[in-house]
């Protein structure tokens, strides 16, 4: 077979991502455990933190009284590791994910930018594995943002090499990488659930599973319950979010959809954080206790 300059830069990637991950020491952290399929089903909620007032401190003290037993890391995460690290040390919270999405991206743009983007996850790695955060989330390829992008499916297949070199070092470290499918109009490929689960199958390691946002699942699964419990032992995380970014409770078609996607989840047996990802910074706070209120009862119902 001829090799094209994609095809060689895809292996250079995926030797890099060897190199990397190199230095980390082998059986550093836990190897994530996925969730038992039809068993042990809990609802347990996690927040991010950018959306409370005040410092750090003073953020997870009120994440902790709303009933949350964990949060979700995002931000210049370099930069507030140590902050990070220090901060966990004094709650009883944990990491449910360190948020990579924003970062750069694996398959698009130049060989240096793609370079530089595997480097932040690999870093990523490291740091999720100093604060043992067990899930790291990478978005597709993003649309508007001027990137020459391959073909959708060559995406998928780059994406399913470069994870591929990542995912024994990356359970090793004792975290996974998770894809999130964004719809269409967010993103150039991985678009639902089942997309998400067959990247998963193809690198066919435990380093890599899927994360789901309801508000993109509500736009792109034609069945909350099925497609949910498709998303069998690779589903790790899911965002709570109503169709436009709302919080859980505030849309007239919220109760069908999230009772709908609770029966996929305690099909499955699942037991990962749901983590809020939505809402106004003016809001936030006021309109959680009751969002929680309704979560709870869609739960109950399923």
């Amino acid at each position: 077979m001829q090799l094209t300059r994609r095809h060689l830069l895809a292996a250079s990637l995926v030797g890099a991502a060897s190199a990397l991950l190199g230095g980390l020491p082998r059986g550093f952290g836990a190897e994530p455990a996925p969730p038992a399929t039809g068993t042990g089903a809990r609802l347990r909620f996690s927040s991010w933190l950018n959306m409370v007032r005040g410092n750090l401190s003073e953020q997870l003290r009120w994440v902790e009284a709303q009933g949350f037993e964990a949060i979700e890391l995002r931000g210049n995460f370099a930069q507030m590791h140590p902050a990070w690290k220090e901060a966990l040390r004094s709650t009883p919270l944990v990491p449910s994910a360190l948020d990579w999405s924003s970062m750069g991206t694996l398959v698009a743009g130049s060989a240096i930018e793609q370079q530089k983007a595997l480097a932040s996850l690999q870093q990523a790695i490291d740091i999720a594995a100093d604060l043992r955060v067990p899930n790291i989330i990478i978005v597709p390829p993003r649309l508007g943002q001027g990137l020459n992008l391959p073909e959708p499916a060559r995406a998928v297949e780059r994406m399913a090499e470069i994870l591929g070199g990542l995912a024994d070092r990356a359970a090793q470290a004792g975290t996974c990488l998770l894809i999130e499918p964004v719809s269409r109009k967010g993103v150039h490929c991985i678009h639902t659930i089942a997309d998400g689960v067959d990247l998963c199958r193809r690198v066919n390691k435990p380093g890599v599973g899927v994360v789901g946002d309801f508000c993109h699942m509500i736009q792109m699964e034609t069945d909350l319950t099925e497609g949910l419990a498709g998303g069998g032992t690779f589903l790790r995380q899911i965002h709570l979010s109503s169709r436009r970014r709302t919080l859980p409770g505030q849309e007239a078609e919220d109760r069908e959809k999230f009772t709908a996607g609770f029966r996929g989840l305690k099909r499955l047996g699942y037991h990962g954080f749901c983590s809020f990802e939505c809402g106004k910074l003016e809001t936030y706070q006021d309109q959680v206790p009751g969002s929680l209120a309704f979560l709870r009862a869609c739960w109950a119902e399923a």
